[in-house]
């Protein structure tokens, strides 16, 4: 994997686990000024996220979306766009760009995989 896309996704996960944290001035900067944090930070843990699934189910090459708009897609990959040379947005569905090989979609999605865990938070009511 190339070493800009290993940041890509390093400064993403990073930004997943703690939506506080300062990102570099590299690849997702400008995405996170330009869109509004809601809207960046869902766009972002989305794509996450359907990797992180992609490893328990290689059918997954396709992720279709209802839930999150087409036009907040369309700002993540417009002020980051070195996402075009990993995915390929289209109408409700983003998919893997044809320029990469199956070894380097594999190497993403385990890289994904080892770096992300999924957290789930309980919170527990006193009734």
């Amino acid at each position: 994997m190339r070493q800009e896309i290993t940041e890509l996704f390093n400064e993403m996960i990073a930004y997943v686990r703690d939506i506080n944290i300062e990102l570099p001035e590299r690849h997702l900067s400008k995405a996170f000024i330009e869109m509004k944090s809601p809207d960046f930070g869902l766009s972002t843990k989305s794509l996450i996220q359907w990797i992180k699934r992609i490893k328990k189910d290689l059918r997954l090459e396709i992720y279709e979306f209802k839930d999150v708009k087409q036009d907040k897609f369309e700002s993540l990959f417009k002020y980051c766009p070195l996402l075009n040379d990993v995915f390929i947005l289209n109408k409700n569905s983003i998919v893997w760009n044809e320029t990469l090989t199956n070894e380097e979609i594999l190497e993403i999605i385990d890289y994904v995989d080892i770096n992300y865990q999924i957290t789930l938070r309980v919170r527990y009511r006193e009734e």
